[in-house]
């Protein structure tokens, strides 16, 4: 006798039946009839679409599992959006995460009786799913979601927490696309490891915890990892596991401590399952520190393997034994890790971490982590610190993220550092696009791999395309507490022209950090026809960037008082002109900028001349950059969009 083919997996599992059937049947059986076929039809090709498994259709219901929550939600609510337009058809649906069992093409569980009884319960139609996944899709954009309350449910044991959800859907997720198993997507992240060695050894426990999300963003785009920025804010916390895994939408994290003592580091580690709050493994690691990235590695294949995802042969590479790092090259390498901060804070955390890492490779000059962090460092740098920032910072970073590829091909850090750098200095687009996608194929769960694709994509004109919007998405999830990531989001509604949404996303970050301000805001404001608000918000930039702003905060006050917005644009214009050019490298792209807002296009167009001519960096902006719109129609601006060399769109 053949066996039984059974497969358990934990999937996301949608419920859906027609409202109102069984009286539409009585009132015509032709009209139900209709309704139900329709139902099937639109079901099993948008079940497809967004990675699902439509299990079974059976009178008015149907039921499929998903890979991953957000694929589910997306697909219901396409679902919901193809239904409007049927006048027979309205349906209920239902969504929860949990384990199920698929012997011979039917699935059992109970993750399948709670979707059903969180489906029955949006009377007149529409979405609820469960507090699970609304953890997994709760920072999605376009998702809105309304709390119900605790629901009990028939035969289920325990109150589910259950929300309503309304929106947007969303593109597929790159799952399948980036080579991603029909099995669940996994979520972890690494709480910030304690140090029980010296005060002075703390560096040492926060090197350990980056250099271990580093390694476990490797294992490929089957387990999402949370960036270092978003764990970081634990550091010294009471806040309960569960409490944590609930803020960060993700199954498991990993605890443990850390000890250096000389050139010998222990490092105990241990995985829980957030859920249920269990311990699912434990195991303590003790090695030379020369070994240190080689055991990072190490310890990043066991939690793959306890989170049942399976290393593909091509990632194996990625996760083998390293060469041995030099103690003291690797001592001044984690003493500069922990300096590293917010890109626009770039020019105080910057000049002393380049030090340290130059250093630490003088020391290894095969130390290729050394030579990719210093690339990073001095990019952070060219972008972000005027007034600091060099053209001797590009050449440097280009040095440094080549140096590391000769070391170290695996390197997805690097091949960002490096398509970076073709695109911002070198306008290399071609380049620049193969490096970025080299590393977020590398690296799928680092934040700095799918930002610089993100930003390549958006500056070349294809900021709406599914693949900017999937890097997007997986941003937020890889980053979800992560302040310069969010912002960076800011950016691109801006770009995009979606500027109610930009000041959306601001009120999302300051929920996380009631302070926060950002440059961009205020001219999200002045697209808008609001310029009072952007004066207001360009006010609170200049507050909270401290002393060093006062000068132009006072221009900018006393010039909007006089004039409005133009008025304190016009006269922060003015002090940067006859204060702050001469050898501040970049910052004539900034001024052009100011002056096409102002309306002043022929000073404008100057300047940005001036900015090709130096090959300022953010000049890579322009093709899209919506503050340049008032010179849209100047043949000269098309002149210089053809010389800088950007792709068709």
């Amino acid at each position: 006798m053949e066996s039984e083919a059974v497969e358990r997996r934990l999937a996301a599992i949608m419920f859906t039946d027609i409202v109102g059937y069984t009286a539409l049947m009585a009132e015509s059986e032709a009209k139900g009839l209709r309704a139900r076929e329709r139902h099937r039809e639109l079901v099993r090709p948008l079940v497809e679409q967004y990675h699902g498994e439509l299990i079974e259709a059976r009178g008015d219901e149907s039921l499929s599992v998903f890979p991953t929550a957000l694929d589910a939600v997306n697909c219901a609510l396409a679902l919901e959006e193809r239904t409007r337009a049927e006048p027979d058809l309205t349906l209920h649906i239902g969504i929860h995460v949990g384990d199920v069992v698929i012997r011979d093409g039917e699935v059992s569980g109970d993750g399948v009786n709670i979707a059903s009884r969180i489906c029955a319960l949006s009377e007149g139609g529409g979405l609820c799913v469960s507090g699970e996944v609304h953890r997994s899709v709760r920072n999605q954009p376009g998702v809105e979601a309304t709390a119900c309350g605790e629901q009990t449910l028939k035969n289920v044991p325990e109150p589910v927490s259950v929300y309503a959800i309304t929106g947007t859907a969303g593109a597929p997720s790159a799952s399948q696309g980036s080579g991603a198993s029909s099995s669940s997507i996994r979520s972890l992240a690494v709480l910030p490891l304690d140090n029980l060695g010296s005060p002075e050894q703390e560096y040492v426990a926060d090197g350990v915890t980056d250099a271990l999300i580093e390694s476990l963003a490797r294992v490929g785009p089957e387990l999402r990892v949370i960036s270092r920025t978003s764990v970081m804010q634990y550091k010294g916390t009471t806040t309960p596991a569960r409490q944590i895994a609930d803020e960060l939408g993700v199954e498991f994290l990993i605890e443990g401590t850390v000890q250096r003592q000389a050139d010998r580091v222990l490092i105990r580690v241990q995985l829980i399952e957030a859920r249920e709050d269990t311990h699912r493994w434990a195991e303590s690691y003790e090695r030379d520190l020369r070994d240190f990235f080689t055991m990072q590695r190490e310890i990043a294949r066991t939690v793959a393997s306890e989170v049942h995802v399976t290393l593909k042969p091509e990632r194996e590479p990625l996760l083998a034994a390293t060469r041995p790092a030099d103690p003291e090259a690797l001592d001044l390498y984690l003493r500069a890790v922990t300096l590293r901060g917010p890109g626009s804070l770039a020019a105080s955390w910057g000049p002393p971490a380049v030090e340290l890492f130059e250093r630490s490779v003088a020391i290894d000059p095969d130390f290729a982590e050394g030579w990719v962090a210093l690339a990073g460092t001095c990019i952070n740098l060219g972008i972000a610190g005027l007034g600091v920032a060099s053209r001797d910072d590009w050449a440097s970073a280009r040095e440094a993220a080549q140096r590391a590829l000769e070391l170290d091909e695996h390197l997805g850090a690097a091949h960002a550092a490096l398509g970076t750098v073709r695109l911002f200095h070198d306008w290399d687009f071609p380049g620049a696009r193969s490096a970025c996608e080299r590393a977020v194929e590398l690296s799928p769960s680092d934040p700095y791999a799918l930002s610089s694709l993100g930003e390549y994509l958006l500056f070349v004109g294809l900021g709406k395309s599914p693949e900017a919007n999937l890097l997007s998405e997986r941003l937020l999830q890889v980053a979800p507490l992560d302040l310069p990531a969010r912002a960076s989001r800011i950016v691109r509604f801006l770009f995009l022209r979606e500027y109610e949404r930009g000041l959306e996303e601001a009120e999302r970050i300051r929920e996380l950090d009631p302070e926060f301000a950002d440059a961009n805001i205020p001219f999200l404001y002045w697209m808008l026809g609001r310029p009072e608000d952007g004066v207001r918000e360009y006010l609170a930039c200049f507050a909270r960037g401290g002393a060093g702003f006062d000068l132009p905060r006072e221009a900018f006050r006393q010039g909007s008082e006089e004039a409005g917005w133009d008025g304190g644009v016009r006269a922060l214009t003015r002090l940067m002109i006859e204060g702050a050019t001469e050898g501040v490298f970049g910052i004539s792209y900034v001024l052009a900028l100011h002056l096409a807002v102002i309306g002043e296009t022929e000073e404008a167009m100057a300047w940005l001349e001036r900015a090709y001519e130096e090959r300022a960096p953010l000049l890579v902006n322009a093709k899209t950059e919506p503050r340049l719109d008032p010179l849209r129609s100047d043949p000269r601006f098309h002149d210089l969009l053809r010389r800088i060399g950007f792709p068709e769109s």
